[in-house]
């Protein structure tokens, strides 16, 4: 921070709806006055001239157009100057570099965090040795996500904490009651994840729910097994993954030269009650039921209960991927399995052979 002698700057533009009004934020947050016959870009450029500057421009992303235009005259202006953006998505500005921020870590972050949000709430909760594994349950339910593991600590002021843990299966409505001076989209659970879906296009949006019928991760091919009518090819798939990757709804992994790509559960299930109201939900679990039908061949035999899979043996981690989504797939449609040939049951599922998999793209 040495570096930056003329100071540190802070922008928050999370308040902000109309992009029109970024530059003049940004003046107001380093104290600027409106000038007569200048405008409030021209104003903050007087101001930056020769200064060295670190400024951080913290929630771009429903301003992004306004934010690269801003950081681009401002860089031209001040060669001592150093743009700090937050973002859920790329700003697209010549010479940005980008950190992916990751999600807390679930055995100390995640606690951590829990732990100090709750004890603002209620002044005697603490972590023991005796709630510790439910309280890192929770954040491990909750993927590491900070806004929702603060939502579930100030649960505690009327949960106990083995109840908030089993009130995550409808976790949208359990997780609400920010601060009153917390801007709307970030009151709530879901109004924060409504937020980044109404930044989305419609056929990213199709796309967005009809990934969710993905229990534990998927490839190219199998998103492409489950795409909407209306998209044409490979590319133009490969496109709206990557701009969902870009907005921070799908995690993009490589292991072993391969991509594959998931959902944070929260995001899973926002994107799985979407799904559910368009009336698709059925129609898209069989054309994923579809694609494992493809593969056919057996690499285990369960005989133990349907939501236990102790005793049984899977060569790969990708078969065990294979199965948690073959039970989503079929599930839905009871025993049957809804496909002629398909006989799953509570006893004995089926999974495909690794070979198999390889072809069919192992979701």
């Amino acid at each position: 921070m040495a570096d930056y002698t003329d100071g540190i700057w802070y922008v928050d533009l999370a308040p902000i709806a109309n992009p029109d009004v970024v530059p003049a934020t940004a003046a107001r947050a380093f104290g600027l006055a409106d000038q007569p016959g200048y405008s409030a870009t021209e104003t903050l450029l007087r101001f930056v001239g020769d200064r060295r500057l670190l400024v951080v421009l913290d929630n771009c992303q429903h301003l992004l157009s306004a934010c690269a235009e801003m950081i681009i005259v401002v860089l031209e202006a001040g060669p001592g100057v150093t743009v700090l953006a937050t973002s859920r998505e790329p700003l697209g500005v010549p010479g940005e570099a980008v950190c992916q921020v990751p999600s807390l870590s679930l055995a100390d972050e995640a606690v951590e965090l829990f732990a100090d949000r709750a004890r603002l709430v209620r002044t005697d909760c603490t972590v023991t040795a005796d709630n510790a594994a439910t309280v890192e349950q929770i954040g491990h339910r909750l993927d590491g996500m900070p806004r929702a593991i603060e939502f579930a600590a100030a649960r505690v002021r009327a949960l106990s904490l083995s109840e908030i843990l089993g009130g995550l299966h409808d976790r949208f409505r359990l997780l609400t009651g920010s601060a009153r001076t917390a801007v709307r989209r970030q009151q709530t659970l879901r109004a924060s994840v409504d937020w980044s879906h109404a930044l989305l296009g419609e056929p990213e949006r199709a796309q967005f729910r009809r990934l969710a019928v993905f229990l534990g991760g998927f490839d190219l091919k199998a998103a492409r097994s489950v795409a909407a009518d209306d998209v044409a090819d490979h590319y133009q798939l490969l496109d709206q993954l990557s701009l969902l990757v870009h907005k921070s709804l799908v995690v993009a992994e490589s292991t072993g030269g391969r991509t594959r790509y998931r959902l944070l559960e929260t995001v899973r299930q926002y994107a799985l009650e979407r799904l559910a109201e368009t009336g698709a939900g059925d129609a898209v679990r069989r054309q994923s039921r579809r694609r494992y039908n493809r593969c056919g061949s057996t690499v285990a035999v369960f005989e133990k209960d349907w939501p236990g899979l102790a005793g049984c043996s899977l060569r790969s981690e990708g078969a065990r991927v294979g199965v948690s989504h073959l039970r989503r797939a079929y599930g839905a449609a009871g025993p049957s399995g809804g496909h002629p040939g398909c006989r799953v049951t509570p006893a004995r599922i089926w999974a495909a052979r690794r070979a198999r998999r390889r072809r069919c793209g192992g979701a």
